[in-house]
Order: C-alpha cells, then structure tokens, then sequence
C-alpha cells in the first residue's frame, strides 16, 4: 500500500465503550438515589429520551455528546427544576467512573506504534475535545498521534466530509495517499468512502458483526492491520 496517512477512530475502534459507558451510568444511577427515588429502569429510559431528543435537536453539533447537557436535562425532568450542583455532580461521577472502567489493550499501543514507524498517524473523532483527549491519556495513547481532530475542533462530525478533510490537511495529505480506520458503517466508513479514502471496518468492539458493504478492508482485530498496510 502506498499511502502514507492512517487515520483512526476512536470509540470503539482503539477501545470498548459501551462497558465503559455502563458502568458509568450506573454510578450516576447510584449517586442519583441518594437525592430521589428513581429505578434504574426509569433512570435509563429518562436518560434514553433526553439522549434522543438531544441528538435530534443539536442533530450535527458537539452539544448532543455533552454530559453536563443531558444529566442537567434528566435532573430537570426528575426534579421539576434545575439542579446544578447536582448536574455538574453526576458529569463528574460519569466520567470519573468512564474513564476508570477503560482498559487500556497494550497489542493496541503496540500496533499503532509500528503503524507511526511507517506513516503517519492521526485520530478523527466525534465528541468534545477535553473528553477524548481524557480517553485517549487513559489509554496510554497520547504520544502517538500526529494530529488529533474532534468534531468540536472541526466544527462538524463524521460521516461530514469536512472533519476528513481538516484531519487530511492538519498532516499534509490527500485522500488518495490515506486510509482511515473505524467501526462505525456511517460515520466512519461512509463519510470517509465519500471523501475517497480507503477505509477499514473494524470490528473487534462492535457489538454485530455485520461488514459494511462499502469497507476496502475488514478486520477482527487490531493487529491485521499490519497485515494490510505492512
């Protein structure tokens, strides 16, 4: 392969989020009773429609991946009022309890250093930057990336061509010489297929193992990517 540029995802593709995830809601769950009585069931289905209703108000834009956003929406709906001490008390148990439920996989710090031997390498993400660069310390990745692009420094999320485009142009590259590495069909592969990348799907943390139909490559596991590009 003669490209020169490997672009990464990060949640789900460099680690799994949704335990991480979990265990942090159940944290918040678990704080939440302390001031009001509310199942986790109910907790989660609050939490569910706030999410969705975020998404689709804020549709693009970094503001429906904000915690603070949502656990202030969820304690307003619970209470009747706003909470802000409570709200800004439950972003910090969240991530706290995120960002401890992360394990780091040292094959992965392994292959994307081999990987930054022979090209270089950048992250493209959605969601807020303080976040993913949090995510990314955890996961003993910090020193790796080249460049490292969210879609709050974008100004747009993936599948938008423009945040592949700004992650090209940060490392001195065209489509043509870059290949991007995600698990997500549309946000990743689609958005980057569009662009002319070459794309692998990966899907070592996705919870279905169906391929997108799009992807140049498939991959189970990190490390066959050396495979690919090596």
């Amino acid at each position: 392969m003669s490209h020169k540029v490997i672009l990464f995802d990060l949640d789900n593709t460099l680690y799994h989020y949704e335990p991480c995830n979990e265990a942090a809601l159940a944290q918040v769950h678990r704080a939440l009773t302390k001031c009001v009585k509310i199942s986790f069931n109910e907790f989660i289905q609050i939490h569910d429609r706030v999410r969705h209703e975020i998404a689709v108000e804020f549709q693009s834009q970094v503001t429906r991946h904000n915690r603070t956003v949502f656990f202030n929406r969820i304690t307003t709906a619970i209470t009747g009022t706003p909470e802000p001490l409570l709200t800004c008390q439950l972003s910090d148990i969240y991530w706290q309890t995120f960002l401890d439920a992360i394990v780091p996989d040292p094959l992965t710090k392994s292959v994307i250093t081999k990987i930054g031997d022979k090209f270089r390498i950048g992250l493209v993400t959605n969601q807020g930057t303080e976040a993913q660069f949090r995510k990314i310390c955890r996961l003993g990745l910090d020193e790796l990336f080249d460049s490292i692009i969210t879609s709050e420094d974008a100004g747009h999320e993936k599948p938008d061509s423009r945040i592949f485009n700004m992650a090209l142009s940060s490392l001195g590259s065209g489509p043509q010489e870059a290949t991007l590495v995600g698990d997500d069909p549309e946000a990743d592969i689609a958005g980057a297929s569009r662009v002319g990348i070459v794309t692998v799907h990966s899907l070592q943390y996705r919870e279905s193992d169906e391929r997108s139909d799009l992807a140049d490559y498939t991959i189970h596991h990190l490390d066959e990517l050396l495979d690919i590009l090596l």
